[in-house]
C-alpha cells in the first residue's frame, strides 16, 4: 500500500515531492504507534518458568462503594487479588475497607492520587510525587508500605511516553515496582453487561498460564462487581489458582 502511494507522489510536480513525501511517512509512524498503543496485552510476555496455572485479579480505582461487595465475594470464594488506589479516594469512611484488604491477604498497591491526566502526567517529577504521596495515605491508613503501582492507562500510553524511563528507575530506586496487564475485562469502556464483562475476559485468559485480568472498582463498575463471582468460578473451573500479583513468577509488563 505504502509503495503505491509513494509511487503516487512522484506524479506530481517536485516542489510537492519532498512535503507529500514528509506527509506520508509521518503518517506510517502514527499507524506503527497506534499498533503499540492498542496492542499493550501482546507486549506483556510470560516467564517461561511458569508451571501452574494462577490468575492474577486486579482492581484500578478504588475505593468505591463498589468495593465492600467485591470484598465480600473474594472472602466467600476464598480468593485473593490486588487493588490499585487513587489516593485521594481514601477518605476517613473509606479507610476500614482498606485495613479490611490487608487482613483477609489482598495487596494494595499505588494508582494514582488524583487520576488527573494533565497533573499527573505533566513531567516525571509530578507524577514521582504523585505517586509517593498515594503510598503515603496508603501507609497512613494500613501501617502496609506499597511495593507495586500501575501506571494510570498503562506503562506505555502515549501521556508518559516522553519521560516514562526516568520515572521507572526513579520509581526502581525507590523499591517500587509496575504492574501492567495481559487480559482485560474493559469494564471501563462505555457501559458494558455482565455477559460482555465475562465474554471480554474469556477471550483472553486461556492464553496465559498466568493472566493478569485488568478490572475496575469504581461506582460506574456495578456490573463488574456482579459478574466476578461467575469469572472467578469460571477460572475455577478451568483449573486456575488465585494469588496477589507478588506471587507472580515476573511481572507483567508492556515493556
Amino acid at each position: 500500500m505504502f509503495k503505491k502511494i509513494i509511487h503516487a507522489v512522484f506524479l506530481y510536480d517536485n516542489k510537492r515531492k519532498a512535503v507529500t513525501l514528509l506527509l506520508v511517512f509521518a503518517f506510517i509512524g502514527c499507524i506503527k504507534n497506534q499498533d503499540r498503543l492498542f496492542s499493550q496485552e501482546a507486549i506483556c510476555v510470560e516467564s517461561t518458568n511458569a508451571v501452574k496455572k494462577v490468575a492474577f485479579l486486579t482492581f484500578d480505582d478504588g475505593p468505591s462503594n463498589m468495593t465492600e461487595e467485591i470484598l465480600d465475594t473474594l472472602k466467600e470464594e476464598e480468593v485473593n487479588a490486588s487493588f490499585f488506589m487513587i489516593g485521594e479516594l481514601i477518605t476517613e469512611d473509606k479507610e476500614p475497607l482498606l485495613r479490611r484488604m490487608v487482613e483477609e491477604g489482598n495487596l494494595i498497591g499505588i494508582h494514582t492520587y488524583t487520576h488527573r491526566v494533565k497533573e499527573i502526567y505533566a513531567s516525571a517529577d509530578a507524577y514521582i510525587e504523585d505517586a509517593r504521596k498515594t503510598a503515603d495515605r496508603i501507609y497512613e491508613v494500613t501501617g502496609t508500605e506499597p511495593t507495586y503501582y500501575r501506571f494510570p492507562w498503562g506503562s506505555s500510553n502515549c501521556f508518559i511516553s516522553p519521560f516514562c524511563d526516568e520515572i521507572i528507575v526513579c520509581m526502581e530506586n525507590d523499591g517500587y515496582t509496575y504492574f501492567d496487564w495481559n487480559v482485560s475485562a474493559e469494564d471501563s469502556v462505555g457501559k458494558p453487561s455482565q455477559q460482555k464483562i465475562i465474554a471480554n475476559i474469556r477471550k483472553d485468559y486461556k492464553k496465559y498460564k498466568e493472566p493478569v485480568i485488568l478490572l475496575h472498582d469504581s461506582s460506574i463498575n456495578k456490573n463488574t462487581a456482579k459478574a466476578l463471582r461467575y469469572i472467578i468460578d469460571e477460572l475455577k473451573a478451568e483449573g486456575y489458582e488465585f494469588a496477589t500479583i507478588d506471587k507472580r513468577s515476573k511481572p507483567c509488563q508492556f515493556k
